[in-house]
């Protein structure tokens, strides 16, 4: 304790103890700062594990990219998108919205028949869906499996959340409903007004061996968007991707029993053929198993 100067007997009091000269009121910031940006970016980076296993990409070596469209179907635009993968023997993952699926069902089945993934990207695309009750987001991914189920006959494995965000709680229903949540990391920003040239390059910039590419066949629920340059863009994607020498590969599938099985299961409770399922589907990733 130092002395108080002209006062030899005299000490000064302790001052409090304040880490790099802060006071306890700014570290209490800074730290509730660092709290907020971590919450942040859980909720909102593709990339995050924050609040639960996401896939948004796939661990590979091999010059494999996957495919994904989110928010259809939407016609004439998805079936026009399904006529090109077929013609270029590609499949592809689709995130069906339910009220879409519910106004346009055909694209579905063809869907379906042709082997491509179908995964539940909710009924009603609402923006703040990761920020909504557990008991709303519950019954939303319900009623959008149903619609799936009764159009194509299946039940999806994988889940994609409205813009990518995702919330504590919802990483938690999901992972009880034994969904497989996907998000990306190759966007090459499909909504804003791009040529199929430059999607294709904006594309290409960003791959990588298990790339994840986001890309749209509807537009949330807007049923005027126009969607035609996705169905030039589509060939595009497959041929320039042949050139830098990788192949789209075909989606994983789920098989039909485990995901009875999943659905019959009350929630909250996994039977454990689907548990092994579940687990080969997260080690495995979408899109790029064999």
């Amino acid at each position: 304790m130092a002395r108080i100067p002209g006062h030899p007997g005299r000490r000064a009091p302790p001052q409090p103890w304040r880490p790099l000269g802060l006071a306890p009121r700014a570290w209490a910031a800074g730290i509730a700062a660092l709290f907020v940006g971590f919450l942040g970016y859980g909720a909102i980076s593709p990339w995050s594990n924050a609040f639960g296993h996401t896939y948004w990409t796939s661990h590979t070596h091999k010059k494999v990219i996957a495919l994904t469209f989110d928010d259809g179907p939407e016609d004439p635009y998805t079936s026009q998108i399904l006529a090109v993968l077929e013609k270029e023997h590609v499949r592809a993952t689709f995130f069906l919205v339910g009220e879409n699926l519910a106004r346009n069902p055909a694209p579905a089945r063809r869907m379906a028949l042709d082997g491509d993934a179908i995964g539940n990207h909710t009924e009603n695309h609402t923006a703040a869906f990761a920020l909504e009750p557990e008991r709303a987001q519950a019954a939303d991914v319900d009623l959008a499996e149903r619609t799936i189920h009764e159009v194509t006959g299946q039940y999806p494995r994988f889940f994609r959340p409205p813009q990518g965000l995702r919330s504590p709680w919802m990483m938690g229903l999901l992972a009880r409903d034994s969904l497989v949540t996907v998000t990306w990391d190759d966007a090459p920003r499909d909504w804003e007004k791009h040529t199929p040239e430059a999607l294709v390059r904006s594309t290409l910039a960003q791959a990588h061996p298990g790339a994840i590419v986001l890309l749209h066949d509807g537009l949330n629920l807007d049923h005027r968007a126009d969607r035609k340059r996705h169905r030039r863009g589509a060939a595009g994607h497959h041929r320039a991707a042949a050139r830098e020498g990788l192949r789209v590969r075909d989606p994983a599938r789920t098989p039909a029993r485990a995901a009875d099985a999943r659905r019959m299961a009350p929630r909250g409770r996994c039977p454990p053929q689907l548990r092994r399922t579940a687990s080969r589907a997260r080690q495995e990733g979408p899109g790029v198993s064999d």
